[in-house]
């Protein structure tokens, strides 16, 4: 074996980046997946993408669609799905760089990593089996290209593992001609339970090394192999010359590239034109740091002596490494955990490898990292886009992506894909469990998203279409007032009391379908009592009413609330129902914050902002404005303290600062809090004043932040509270698409030659009558031979349906004797009016424009019988 020097990079945490463009997801495949996993073409110019679904199923999608059928299925061959949830399935997929070149040994190979049932399970209690992982190689049928033969698996390795998480399963070829695989640490936690090397039940043994550690197995690595070679194990492929364990040394397993990896499930080599052939991977971390690493041969990347460059507190018994940790390239913390000097920014609980950008639609893209987190919680889709940015070789810069809509999404991101031309996929579910369905639609819960460029937006403002202060006495308002009022007043004055503005917008304007990139709330403050503070918004989560109260005095106090009035205490005054909270039912979440200071306009903007937006006009109902506080409101708590003393110690109050008046029984009517008189250790609170009396019980902190924002009845309009959008407008859909979109779902395939709901109708014949294809019509609502006209003798006249703005078909009114020989009578192609010498007249249907009635007559003399037919093509 031998000792190779860590990676040297630099490791930087900013949590943005302005080089990264804002992007778009599009929806092009929907509803018709279970779990996702992996996307890839297979190296040809076909333009087909290979969608691995997790319970086994191999997809293809082709021109937009997802084709019925499988193109291979190993649903048989898995293990039983786990419920709730399980990582296990099949997980990786990779064609041979040969897989289209008959003279190549790879020629129609490609292979797959999957877990299977271990005839050795279920072991023993020192040595558990749950599952088998699988690599195996198949062969496409020779005789169609979207097909795969099942019958030509071989097996190239097994191995045993002992829990059902941490499986790994990724595979790539290399720009070697090399086949790469990952195996995560075989599950459990710490890398230290029975099946671990050294491990087992707590009270776990000190000293234990670990599979990720511990060389002479295959978990916890990646591995490389050569698919067609046979020297390595069994013969069923081969070991490279270059792998820094080739030899075997020591026990140690030959196939092993890297090691000291947790469940590095997803990776990709940077190695279309214009790459750098370097290995990108996402290793998953437990608690509480998640790391993209740069794999490079014989890395050790640290687990279970490390989580990123972090020593975890189970990992303090772990012998020392074997060889130097390689530090990760960028990391970031999960939800809460407070980690790194400074902090590391917390995105989320689970990292998805994704790939570095080198497509041609998204220039500013280019050479940049995208992959993101699966989710910010268990629990709840709310997976987070990513990006990694080198600016100088070796310096990389973590950012979150500005995604078109919001970034957290509302979907587990579960992995990436990219075509052949290098644009980018990404595929997410929105439910958890592998086979589970949407929870608000029952129907499959994957989806496939294109990473798209931001088109142009468009901008709109809009004026405060009702506003309102809420008034801490309680039944007070100011509905029509000239000013809104927020934060507390001054303590010496009425107590401190607090004041909080509500604002309202009318979205009514913003065009349908249109999503909104960017929301900016623009205010005039007036008026303050104090020096900066920080002022947020916070979403409302109930409605409230404007009133027609109006305040005499313009020093914040409120008049007696009208009727409909927003209070205190309710949400309209005069009706029974109160608030959950006092002061208003809103988000604790902040969806922006600006220090507010001296007089003048400010500005509240942030990506949040635009996810309220766009999430009130998906949804109008719950447009209920924001509510605009101080972030520092009055401290309520508990305190004791001696007469005639300067200190008093608190129980379990927090932000407070020097300078806060302080209330309560026995405290001198001016105390505050002395400079540097906050002990968060002890909690004793230093006073500019002696306690006039012995101090027990209630005490409320202060600050005295209230400003004076102009409303909406202002008399300066340019100083109203103004909500500034810029939007992307929705995607102008051909009559085609607009169809489909209306009845079918993103990404179906269709066939205009089946019959979706068996009513006798082609599916391509009700879109050129622009009927429901999934609702059974008849007919004669699109086809009429006029029976009076063939009775009596005369020349048959016939009626059909057309839709003019169906301008992909081509309608003809035909007539023949033979059934062979086709007349056309009349035609109308490309939405134009119809033609012909059979035309009579064609008028609008009532009630149904824009679709219009045709009138043909069959004037032709061919003698016996005659039959007519309306031919309908695309």
């Amino acid at each position: 074996m031998k000792s190779l020097p860590p990676l040297l990079v630099l490791l930087s945490i900013l949590p943005t980046s302005a080089a990264i463009p804002p992007l778009r997801l599009e929806p092009v495949c929907e509803k018709q997946l279970d779990s996702p996993v992996a996307m890839m073409h297979s190296g040809d110019t076909s333009g087909r993408l290979f969608v691995v679904e997790q319970r086994g199923k191999i997809r293809l999608f082709k021109d937009g669609v997802l084709l019925p059928g499988s193109f291979l299925d190993l649903g048989s061959k898995l293990v039983p799905e786990q419920a709730g949830f399980d990582e296990r399935g099949l997980l990786g997929l990779a064609f041979h760089p040969g897989y289209h070149t008959a003279a190549s040994p790879g020629f129609r190979k490609f292979y797959v990593f999957y877990n299977a049932p271990s005839p050795n399970a279920p072991g023993t209690t020192e040595a558990p089996v749950n599952c088998r992982s699988v690599v195996a190689e198949y062969l496409v049928s020779a005789d169609n290209p979207e097909l795969a033969d099942p019958s030509t698996e071989r097996v190239l390795l097994t191995f045993d593992k002992p829990q059902f998480n941490h499986n790994g399963g990724g595979l790539a070829f290399g720009p070697d001609g090399m086949l790469y695989i990952t195996t995560g640490d075989g599950g459990g936690s710490n890398d230290n339970q029975f099946g671990h090397t050294g491990g087992g039940a707590a009270p776990r043994p000190t000293n234990a090394k670990g599979n990720s550690q511990d060389l002479t197995n295959l978990m916890g690595k990646m591995l490389r192999v050569d698919p067609q070679g046979v020297n390595g194990p069994g013969g069923q492929y081969g070991i490279p010359a270059g792998n820094p364990f080739a030899d075997g040394a020591g026990g140690a397993r030959p196939e092993i590239y890297a090691h000291g990896l947790r469940n590095c499930w997803r990776f990709a080599f940077d190695d279309r034109p214009g790459g750098t052939n370097r290995l990108f991977g996402a290793d998953v971390g437990q608690g509480q740091v998640e790391e993209i690493d740069l794999i490079t041969a014989g890395g050790n990347y640290g687990w279970r002596n490390r989580e990123g460059t972090f020593t975890p507190a189970f990992s303090v018994d772990a012998p020392a490494f074997a060889f130097p940790a390689t530090d990760p390239i960028a990391q970031y913390a999960h939800p809460g955990v407070e980690i790194g000097t400074p902090a590391l920014p917390q995105f989320g609980i689970s990292v998805t490898g994704g790939f570095v950008y080198r497509g041609a639609a998204i220039p500013g893209l280019v050479g940049k990292y995208v992959f993101a987190d699966w989710s910010q919680a268990f629990g709840t889709p709310s997976g987070r886009m990513l990006g990694l940015e080198e600016a100088t070789p070796g310096n990389f810069t973590l950012s979150q992506l500005d995604i078109l809509g919001g970034n957290p999404l509302k979907y587990f991101v579960q992995g990436f894909g990219q075509d052949q031309n290098g644009e980018l996929y990404v595929l997410a579910k929105t439910a958890t469990g592998v086979s589970n369905p949407d929870p608000a639609t029952g129907l499959p819960a994957g989806v496939i998203l294109r990473i798209a460029p931001v088109s142009a937006t468009t901008s709109l403002t809009l004026t405060a279409a009702k506003d309102n202060t809420l008034y801490e006495e309680g039944t007070l308002s100011n509905g029509a007032g000239e000013f809104l009022f927020s934060g507390a007043t001054d303590p010496s004055k009425n107590d401190g009391l607090r004041r909080r503005a509500l604002l309202g917008f009318n979205l009514s304007t913003v065009p349908a379908g249109a999503v909104v990139s960017s929301a900016t709330l623009n205010m005039r403050m007036d008026r303050t009592i104090v020096g900066a503070f920080d002022f947020s918004l916070h979403r409302m989560t109930g409605d409230w009413g404007e009133g027609t109260s109006n305040v005499v005095g313009q020093e914040g106090d409120g008049a007696a609330a009208a009727a409909g009035d927003v209070t205190w205490l309710k949400p309209f005054h005069g009706q029974a129902a109160l608030w959950d909270e006092p002061g208003g039912d809103f988000v604790p979440d902040k969806s922006a914050t600006v220090s507010v200071n001296t007089a003048g306009a400010y500005s509240w903007t942030s990506s949040t902002l635009a996810a309220d937006v766009n999430a009130w006009l998906a949804a109008p109902a719950g447009n209920f404005g924001w509510v605009l506080k101080p972030d520092l409101e009055k401290v309520k708590t508990t305190a004791t303290g001696a007469a005639g003393q300067t200190t008093i110690t608190v129980a379990g109050a927090t932000g407070l600062l020097p300078g806060m008046p302080v209330k309560g029984t026995g405290l001198n009517a001016n105390a505050r809090i002395a400079a540097g008189g906050v002990n968060e250790d002890t909690r004793v609170i230093t006073l500019t004043a002696a306690n006039s009396g012995a101090v027990s019980g209630n005490v409320y902190f202060a600050a005295p932040t209230a400003k004076r924002f102009a409303s909406r009845t202002t008399a300066a309009a340019g100083n109203r509270p103004r909500l500034v959008l810029n939007y992307v407008p929705a995607p102008v859909l051909t009559h085609r698409q607009a169809w489909e979109r209306q009845h079918f779902f993103i990404g179906q395939f269709i066939d205009d030659t089946a019959d979706t709901d068996a009513d006798g109708l082609d599916d391509g014949l009700e879109y050129a009558w622009g009927f429901n294809p999934k609702s059974a019509n008849l007919l004669s609502a699109g086809l009429v031979v006029d029976p009076a006209s063939v009775a009596a003798g005369q020349p048959v006249e016939v009626t059909f349906r057309r839709d003019p703005l169906a301008t992909d078909v081509t309608y003809r009114l035909q007539v023949s004797g033979d059934l062979s020989a086709w007349t056309t009578l009349a035609e109308s192609a490309g939405g134009a009016a119809p033609t012909g010498a059979g035309f009579v007249s064609e008028a609008e249907i009532v009630g149904q424009a824009p679709f219009r009635t045709v009138r043909v007559r069959d004037t032709s003399a061919l003698g016996g019988k005659r039959f007519l037919r309306l031919s309908v093509t695309r």
